[in-house]
């Protein structure tokens, strides 16, 4: 409880405790639907992830190894924001699609410096442009195969 008051979250402990969330282990294992089922709201939800991973990495050696070769966790790497990828990937940017529709209110909530926030947006335009012409051949190609198979 002293967790969710550092947190400003302190109108949530009742509900938590009924629920079960009563130590930290716990707590740090909550879903993100139990948050919603417990009335907790998103940014409420990313406040408390963020405060557990605060306690989390004081008293753990480093951060949890991160895939390498997982797209998010590879993207942010070349844009040399890797420090990122772990928080993103528990709040649910978990594919380059969804990480696509990141808008500044998820950024500021994730607690990612406005500099920062700035290289990312740039680099995710970069990659939409690249990646979207693929998209674009790709959907072209398959129109005039299907074009062709009209015709036969």
């Amino acid at each position: 409880s002293a967790l969710l008051k550092d947190a400003g979250l302190q109108m949530y402990a009742a509900a938590l405790l009924q629920s079960g969330f009563d130590d930290l282990d716990t707590l740090a294992d909550i879903e993100d639907s139990d948050m919603k089922d417990l009335g907790i709201p998103s940014y409420h939800a990313v406040r408390l992830r963020k405060k557990l991973q605060e306690i989390r990495g004081s008293s753990a050696d480093g951060e949890p190894e991160l895939d390498a070769h997982h797209p998010v966790v590879a993207f942010m790497t070349d844009a040399g924001l890797r420090q990122y990828a772990g928080a993103l990937l528990k709040s649910g940017f978990d594919d380059m699609e969804t990480l696509l529709l990141i808008d500044d209110l998820d950024l500021k909530e994730l607690g990612i410096p406005r500099g920062h926030v700035l290289k990312l947006k740039k680099r995710l335009r970069e990659y939409e442009i690249t990646h979207g012409d693929q998209e674009d051949q790709m959907l072209l190609q398959l129109q005039v195969i299907g074009e062709e198979m009209e015709r036969r």
